[in-house]
């Protein structure tokens, strides 16, 4: 089914289109009653329209609705296609919806997980409501992978069936990184695996706030994510001891950190009283040192005079070291945009000592599996592809796996340390033609003054006249818009529109200020190349990156920053299916501005992908092309 036909149907009503979001973004089945209460309409109303949809949908096979009676419905879609183009028409991230076959990857783990006893090929099929034709190889591969991130072995026991073993810690953490914690109540047809999750709603609350206020007792900072994860795992813990008994040793896979004087020793200790109340739970030594080991992974925000040897033992040198290996590489690959910034230092150790105590685990455990899977396009693709590379050495090297959301919090630092390199700027000499009145240029002086002070060295109002009568260099000439009427030939002139918001102003003058960071002397030359067919680049000395921009367009960026020489090219394809190339050849030779510059304008592509239009309608001598609006 084309995009546009699903498109045509959810115009039916509103309700069609909401209707149909709330199944594709839930997992596994959601009854009638469910809808009804999000949508505040009756059940009969909820199943009289999905007959509807699913009269519409019924002759496709990419995507249809599919019912269960005592399960309710689930929408399913086949085409990974089709979805990606689903999630851009109706603005959802990838990690909201699901494919057919990533559904049953999440599935099989949480059936796996959920049992102690090997479960046979015919009733993995069964449970997953698919006929015997599907050996589900492709999905246990998929399983196979994620075990391995968490120490954990998928086996085919002869006559019996697969089942998953290791260490019961590991197994907890996936076990409670499969459940989505935070989305609409949904059935998921596996009684065995949501009795692990289910709790009394008031013994929860109660739990909840004990919980939170021993937090905040403690001063440790926890997001919401990572505070329901570790309720999440507490709960799993109560249902587990109540359902098999938890195991009396062998919690632990790492050595012991001596984590003796960190706030999380105490934030345990605290919690010890409200486990045993609200949950049964009799801290062993080994439990505890657990516990503890997870809070340091769940902390979201670290006062960095609290990293030390004293507080996190051995976990402290080597996140510093971690930190000292990524910055060790883009001082070689990037030399000089990474000097003495004690700041992203700072940063970088908060998110490296969790990263660094997984690593001693062996493991590589994140808040849940749906969450924060979409690459984040706030940074700049040039920062990206070199992040890309160093994060790879260290994955290659400590053999772990960094998840979307850490790629995307590591970013964040990195990005921040590039931009707080000081461009280099010139200031301008501007003068503001006093049409009606010099009066009536001062509220643009104070704007020009206010917003952008450091780039000005001078601003004055002048009339034409006195323009004309001295010959003055001024570097731009402001007027407002009622000046197009008139026969002015001064230049470069800069007509203000007195009828926008102040943010589009302050927008569009921003544009006319960048002339003084003077790209083009810095940069490398541009070259704009239209070809007739898909452009294969070949070089073994250039990063690479592949990205899609918002319009669905696929660009390539490669760099070359060690270059004999400066060049910078874009491959324009005839059509939008065809991907955007971008090459780089320069030398940055411990010039972090310049880095700084390539990255803004890297960055330009992908916010405002329109601007290849432009490159394709006119030719292009100057990187303020890059800028405009």
């Amino acid at each position: 089914m084309q995009i546009e036909e699903i498109m045509w149907i959810l115009q039916l009503g509103k309700r069609y289109e909401s209707l149909f979001i709330l199944l594709l973004r839930q997992e596994g089945f959601v009854t009638s009653r469910q809808l009804a209460r999000s949508l505040a309409v009756s059940p009969r109303t909820i199943k009289s329209d999905l007959t509807t949809l699913q009269s519409y949908l019924a002759k496709q096979e990419e995507i249809q609705i599919q019912a269960q009676r005592a399960h309710g419905y689930r929408l399913q879609v086949q085409s990974p296609q089709l979805l990606q183009q689903l999630r851009e028409r109706l603005q959802l991230a990838s990690g909201d919806i699901l494919t057919a076959k990533e559904q049953r990857v999440l599935d099989l783990c949480r059936i796996l997980l959920s049992q102690k006893k090997p479960q046979a090929t015919w009733l993995l099929q069964q449970r997953l409501l698919i006929n015997a034709n599907n050996s589900l190889s492709f999905e246990l591969d998929q399983v196979r992978q994620i075990c391995r991130r968490y120490r954990l072995q998928l086996t085919w026991l002869a006559q019996q069936g697969w089942q998953i073993q290791g260490a019961f810690s590991c197994r907890l953490l996936l076990l409670v990184r499969t459940y989505q914690y935070l989305g609409l109540e949904t059935h998921n047809s596996f009684p065995d695996y949501e009795r692990l999750f289910q709790f009394p709603i008031r013994q929860r609350q109660k739990l909840q706030e004990q919980f939170w206020k021993i937090l905040t007792k403690s001063e440790l900072a926890f997001s919401d994510v990572t505070s329901q994860r570790f309720l999440t795992l507490l709960i799993v813990l109560h249902n587990w001891q109540q359902r098999w008994g938890l195991p009396e040793k062998s919690w632990l896979p790492a050595a012991d950190l001596s984590l003796t004087a960190a706030r999380e020793v105490q934030f345990v200790q605290d919690l010890k009283g409200c486990l045993q109340q609200n949950l049964a739970l009799q801290l062993t030594s080994e439990l505890q040192e657990f516990l503890i080991q997870v809070t340091v992974m769940s902390v979201d925000l670290y006062h960095y005079r609290d990293l030390s040897w004293e507080n996190y033992g051995h976990l402290y040198p080597q996140a510093q070291n971690l930190v000292t290996e990524l910055l060790q590489f883009f001082q070689e690959e990037v030399p000089g945009i990474l000097n003495n910034d004690y700041t992203g230092f700072k940063d970088l150790s908060k998110v490296f000592l969790p990263i660094a105590l997984k690593i001693n685990w062996e493991i590589a455990d994140d808040v849940d599996l749906s969450l924060y899977n979409d690459p984040v396009t706030l940074f700049s693709p040039l920062v990206q592809l070199y992040l890309q590379q160093a994060l790879g050495r260290l994955e290659e090297r400590y053999h772990y796996y960094f998840s979307q959301r850490e790629q995307n919090i590591i970013a964040n630092i990195i990005q921040g340390i590039i931009n707080r390199l000081h461009l280099p700027h010139r200031k301008l000499r501007l003068a503001v033609i006093a049409l009606n009145g010099k009066l009536s240029t001062q509220q643009i002086k104070f704007n020009l003054l206010h917003y952008f002070g450091r780039y000005i060295e001078c601003v004055d109002s002048r009339s034409l006249y006195e323009l004309r009568e001295h010959q003055k260099n001024y570097d731009y000439y402001l007027c407002g818009s009622y000046g197009r009427n008139m026969n002015i030939d001064l230049r470069p002139i800069f007509f203000v529109d007195e009828t926008i918001s102040q943010s589009e102003y302050v927008e569009s003058l921003e544009e006319f200020f960048f002339k003084s960071y003077q790209y083009d002397d810095f940069l490398p030359p541009i070259t704009i190349q239209k070809v007739t067919k898909p452009w294969q680049f070949t070089g073994s000395t250039y990063g690479k990156l592949e990205l899609q921009l918002p319009t669905q367009q696929k660009l390539e960026l490669y760099a070359n920053l060690h270059s004999d020489y400066e060049s910078l090219q874009i491959f324009l394809p005839p059509t939008e299916t065809q991907a955007v190339v971008v090459v780089i050849d320069t030398q940055i030779a411990e010039q972090g501005i310049k880095f700084k510059m390539l990255a803004n304008v890297c960055l330009q592509i992908v916010k405002f992908p329109q601007v290849l239009g432009t490159l394709k309608q006119q030719p292009v001598n100057s990187y303020a092309t890059f800028f405009k609006r």
